[in-house]
């Protein structure tokens, strides 16, 4: 229900009798406009953290930025020391390539005094006379063969007191002078063991599998080595039973020493002897021989062109 306000006058009266209790005094300010400034702190102070921190990568990307143009700077050097380099090498194989053309020319300059030379010689062939050649060819091969022979004698005659003995089987525990000593009693020769300088096995050019070594023993004399030789060759050989060696018999052979030409020239003699109908090849004095038959006469053969002169008679 509404009033009609009071009059004015009712106002002033009212106001006039309690104006002299009232208390004048400032009005306080309104909690909501004191929480509205302590946000505004704070929001600043996170802005400024955030400015600090933004500061920080910044200064962070300045130094990343500055190690970048480090880098692209020494790319930029290493760059420029790799043209140089490849500068100084395109200049080198220049110098190369020049140097190559030059050996070039110089090659076909010593092929073309080679050649020159070469035509020099066959004219020089040419003029010569053939027969004048073909005779000293043929004196320098007789000269070499002449000195071929000499040195197969002087070889041979050293060996001239030695005994070859082929087949005796190998043993650890084996007495080589105790066999000599049997072998000559086989052949009906008296030797002591003062007349052996030495004795041994000696190892071939080629070893053979299964095949024992030869022994070679030198004596002090050419008559007892003869005796020995011509004792065996009287009994037609000897074995191992004859030696009283144990196990199966196996047969011992005992020949003169003969330097390797001469075993080879021996098996050509026995080859030629088949061919021709030689009747008797044999060794005395490490020297060989042949005879056809009993009635001709014997033949030492010191070289192949002996056996040739053979076949033309």
């Amino acid at each position: 229900m509404l009033h009609s306000p009071p009059k004015s006058s009712d106002i002033s009266r009212t106001t006039d009798q309690s104006v002299s209790h009232v208390n004048v005094r400032k009005r306080k300010q309104p909690d909501s406009d004191i929480v509205s400034s302590e946000y505004i702190v704070s929001v600043m102070d996170s802005m400024k953290k955030s400015l600090d921190n933004i500061n920080g990568k910044l200064d962070v990307l300045s130094a990343t930025i500055a190690d970048i143009k480090s880098d692209i700077s020494s790319l930029h050097k290493e760059n420029n020391g790799i043209k140089t380099s490849l500068a100084e090498m395109s200049a080198k194989q220049s110098e190369t390539n020049t140097t190559i053309i030059e050996m070039q020319r110089s090659m076909e300059l010593s092929s073309d005094h080679v050649n020159k030379l070469q035509e020099r010689v066959v004219k020089i062939e040419k003029n010569l006379n053939e027969n004048d050649m073909t005779d000293e060819m043929s004196q320098l091969k007789t000269n070499l063969r002449n000195l071929q022979l000499e040195q197969d004698q002087q070889q041979q005659r050293e060996r001239m007191l030695n005994l070859e003995i082929g087949g005796l089987p190998e043993n650890d525990s084996e007495n080589l002078m105790n066999v000599l000593m049997k072998i000559s009693e086989a052949a009906g020769v008296n030797m002591s063991p003062q007349e052996v300088v030495h004795i041994r096995r000696v190892q071939p050019r080629q070893r053979v599998a299964g095949r024992p070594r030869v022994v070679i023993a030198k004596l002090n004399g050419r008559i007892p080595k003869d005796n020995i030789i011509a004792g065996i060759r009287k009994r037609r050989g000897i074995s191992t039973q004859d030696l009283l060696i144990p196990g199966n018999p196996v047969p011992v052979f005992v020949n003169d020493h003969l330097i390797q030409n001469n075993k080879v020239l021996l098996k050509r003699c026995k080859q030629f002897a088949n061919k021709n109908r030689y009747k008797f090849v044999w060794v005395k004095n490490c020297h060989i021989y042949l005879r056809k038959n009993e009635k001709s006469p014997k033949v030492m053969v010191n070289s192949e062109m002996d056996l040739d002169k053979l076949k033309h008679t």
